[in-house]
């Protein structure tokens, strides 16, 4: 079936065996060129407080933090064989110690300048629970 202008009608056009034409390589516009930048332009941002060492201090922070609430735990007892009791104050002050870390953790983390010391003390919470639960599942062993 062709048209009367010598094309190949609907049904002729999309055939098996038939190939489309190749059109020649359409060459891409010529890019602008690169604004210049001066060398301050692009200097990186002064260090946030306390520089690079704020998670480091937010991790030790944190841990002092834990170490506090767990020893505290400890003092509940008063050194008296309470047949483990001393867990539930260990895991209660353990969860306080969390929330309280939490908290200003996250704030921290969100403003610029302390965002390395607020992730130090969110990472701490992590250690800190990780090493007290360790240290509550020993002790309870062997109680």
């Amino acid at each position: 079936m062709s048209t009367a202008a010598g094309e190949p009608g609907p049904d002729e056009r999309d055939q098996p065996g038939e190939h489309p034409p190749e059109l020649p390589p359409v060459q891409p516009p010529e890019l602008p060129s690169a604004p210049q930048v001066s060398p301050t332009e692009g200097a990186p941002a002064p260090p946030g407080w306390l520089g690079r060492s704020a998670p480091l201090v937010g991790i030790g922070v944190g841990l002092l933090l834990y170490l506090v609430a767990y020893g505290l735990s400890f003092s509940f007892t008063g050194g008296r064989d309470d047949q483990g009791y001393w867990a539930i104050g260990f895991v209660l002050l353990g969860f306080v110690a969390s929330v309280v870390l939490f908290i200003p953790g996250l704030v921290l983390t969100i403003l610029q300048r302390t965002r390395g010391f607020g992730a130090g003390l969110l990472i701490s919470i992590a250690i800190g629970l990780l090493v007290g639960g360790g240290v509550c599942i020993a002790l309870l062993r062997t109680a």
